[in-house]
């Protein structure tokens, strides 16, 4: 290690020369990144089994450091990337890295059954005094203003989503399997209904955006079949509030061919 100097940045190698398998990173400063490495392998803690279970076997004299290239910090994640893509030590074979990519390394690691049941026997509740906490902390930050929440509303209204994203949504709302679907519904009815106080301020948010004369509202025109089968062309947020509807009701009918209240209704 000596070798490093201190403060270089770029992409690392430990291997084992024992059995010349290795393992790739990135660190702003390799040389202190090593030291992080030994300590957590000298503990028992590391966090890459497949290096872990080698350090214990074959001992720390086994192991040696490269710089396989030196870069700046900000290209570190696709320089990675890269070495990951071609020398593949992800690989139980070649190296012993657990993930392929080097943003998130736990993206494409596979766990077993038995790991998957001792992450859930390990997992403690959080408890009543950490949450005390965390209510505490959450209470002393600052109310978000007024000016950052109209930013947030220009950067939603502004969002352009591509063909392939909608298509990707799309397809992922219909992955909901019949059973699912049911479970959903089941919790849905389950739920408690609306308190006078909860109905109050979602009827006072209605009328503030109607009182804003939003287009996407104001425009919309629906054709309504009504109980007695009668079809009106109508402005479907007025219509709605003059005869006591829920908009969300109506437009789950919509959206879903089924009855509210007794009232159908389709896009004109």
């Amino acid at each position: 290690m000596e070798s490093i100097p201190r403060g270089i940045s770029g992409i690392y190698r430990i291997e084992c020369t024992t059995t010349g398998k290795f393992y790739i990173g990135s660190s702003k400063d390799i040389r202190a990144r090593w030291k992080t490495h030994r300590t957590a392998l000298n503990a028992q803690a590391h966090h890459t089994p497949h290096l872990q279970h080698a350090w214990n076997k074959y001992g720390a004299d086994a192991f040696v450091i490269t710089v396989v290239e030196a870069c700046d910090s900000s290209q570190l994640a696709e320089r990675e990337q890269h070495y990951l893509d071609t020398l593949r030590p992800y690989d139980a074979d070649i190296g012993m890295n657990v993930g392929h990519c080097a943003e998130c390394p736990a993206r494409g690691r596979k766990l077993t059954a038995e790991q998957r049941k001792r992450m859930s026997e390990t997992r403690q509740p959080i408890s009543d005094k950490t949450r005390a906490r965390l209510r505490a902390a959450q209470a002393q930050r600052p109310p978000i203003t007024e000016e950052t929440r109209e930013k947030f509303r220009e950067i939603g209204r502004n969002r352009k989503r591509t063909d392939e994203q909608r298509a990707k949504i799309r397809a992922a709302h219909r992955k909901a399997s019949p059973e699912s679907r049911k479970k959903m519904s089941e919790k849905a009815k389950a739920r408690p209904p609306r308190t006078e106080s909860t109905r109050a301020k979602v009827s006072a948010a209605l009328r503030e955006k109607w009182a804003a004369g939003n287009p996407r509202v104001y425009q919309a025109r629906h054709i309504v079949t009504t109980p007695d089968g009668e079809e009106l062309l109508v402005n479907f947020t007025a219509f709605c509030r003059k005869h006591g509807l829920s908009f969300n009701g109506m437009m789950h009918a919509v959206r879903t061919g089924g009855v509210y209240r007794g009232y159908r209704a389709r896009r004109a």
